[in-house]
């Protein structure tokens, strides 16, 4: 399961993902995201602390589900058109 695609999701929220998929801003906010997953994994790397390094694994996961959300957004949005 992803945070952001839920079992039933709302077509506006899946329409807003294939939005950030498709434009040309929603690429460049998708390079951003991609960029804060590569330094969170970056930091995850040298952490010690381990309260830290639980913060950094929930940063990054968030991150992914976030792109995975956006990648996978057009077979959804297809999906509940029929």
């Amino acid at each position: 399961m992803n945070t952001f695609i839920s079992n039933k999701p709302n077509p506006q929220h899946i329409q807003a993902l294939v939005h950030c998929k498709q434009s040309e801003l929603g690429h460049k906010l998708l390079e951003v995201i991609r960029e804060a997953s590569t330094r969170t994994k970056d930091a995850l790397v040298s952490a010690e602390d381990q309260a830290r390094i639980y913060r950094l694994q929930g940063m990054v996961r968030v991150l992914e589900e976030l792109i995975e959300a956006v990648e996978i957004s057009p077979d959804v949005l297809e999906r509940l058109r029929k």
